[in-house]
């Protein structure tokens, strides 16, 4: 019996580092927020994922990204926020014009929101001007464009 424990700990000791490795990571989630269905943001759509894999995200492989489309449906924009905000993502990206980013601020305070357009461009850095000129940065001369994004973190 002693010898068949003795075995028993070695074959555990040594199939032990096989799975740690098999835990899965938690990814950072992106919501994506858009008043236009899949076929009509296409364009924006792609455009968002080649900005995302730029800065080194990549959907399925190192970032999450949770769809959700109003087809044109504005009334149904404030639901499907809620939709994303119960996913808890790090941030939220909307598309397809003012009122889905109108939809997801008032969702959330405390979950940043990027409004995709033809660039992907992030938020202005209220607290770090520069010299490089923001579309905002026209009424607010005190912001400007970040030159890279916030890391995300899983939730």
């Amino acid at each position: 019996m002693r010898r068949r424990e003795v075995i028993a700990l070695i074959g555990g000791a040594a199939a032990w580092p096989l799975g740690a490795y098999a835990q899965e990571t938690t990814l950072p989630l992106i919501g994506f927020l858009s008043s236009r269905s899949p076929e009509d943001s296409k364009p924006h759509t792609e455009g968002f994922l080649r900005g995302l894999r730029s800065f080194g995200y990549i959907d399925g492989r190192t970032a999450k990204i949770e769809y959700r489309w109003a087809n044109g449906r504005y009334d149904l924009l404030p639901n499907l926020a809620a939709e994303l905000l119960k996913l808890k993502p790090a941030v939220i990206a909307s598309g397809g014009g003012a009122p889905s980013a109108r939809a997801a601020k008032t969702a959330t305070p405390s979950i940043p929101v990027l409004f995709v357009t033809r660039q992907l461009r992030f938020a202005p850095a209220w607290r770090r001007p520069s010299p490089i000129p923001h579309p905002s940065s026209r009424r607010r001369p005190a912001t400007a464009a970040r030159s890279s994004p916030p890391r995300l973190r899983p939730p």
